[in-house]
């Protein structure tokens, strides 16, 4: 039965050893204890640098990924926004035709982007602004009505 001291003793003295490199270094040679054998400087130099070039993309990839899932979470976001808002500008626009306010049929070339609905059709019914010979904005069309109801009383 070995001594367990003398055996840890052992196994140590040979890690050293190991991290020195058995026995002399041949000429122009170092220890890699990494590799387990003798290299050149110049190869440990590369390969060092090699390791930290390694270690800064891991570090750029991490952060374009994090960039990647939060450009991403912002477009849905966005997107979702964008879609209450225009069915907002599309519930007005019917509802300003369906008060009377003067209207037109456009192409969608001639149509500001708040009021093209459905694919179906090249054209779509917008409120127009006569004076103005151009689409009507929704906060024209208000004014439009509030003046029309005015007249009225």
């Amino acid at each position: 039965v070995s001594d367990p001291v003398s055996a840890s003793a052992s196994a140590s003295a040979s890690a050293e050893r190991f991290a020195r490199g058995p026995g002399r270094a041949p000429a122009g040679k170092v220890w890699s204890a990494e590799e387990g054998r003798y290299l050149d400087p110049e190869i440990l130099d590369l390969k060092r640098a090699h390791e930290e070039e390694i270690e800064a993309l891991r570090a750029q990839v991490a952060t374009m990924t994090e960039r990647e899932e939060m450009s991403t979470d912002m477009i849905t976001t966005l997107e979702a926004m964008r879609r209450e808002q225009k069915e907002h500008l599309l519930g007005a626009m019917h509802a300003l035709l369906a008060a009377g306010c003067p209207k037109r049929r456009k192409g969608h070339a001639d149509t500001p982007a708040y009021y093209i609905h459905g694919s179906d059709s090249n054209y779509n019914d917008i409120p127009w602004n006569e004076a103005a010979k151009r689409a009507m904005t929704p906060a024209e069309g208000v004014e439009y009505l509030v003046g029309k109801l005015e007249a009225r009383r």
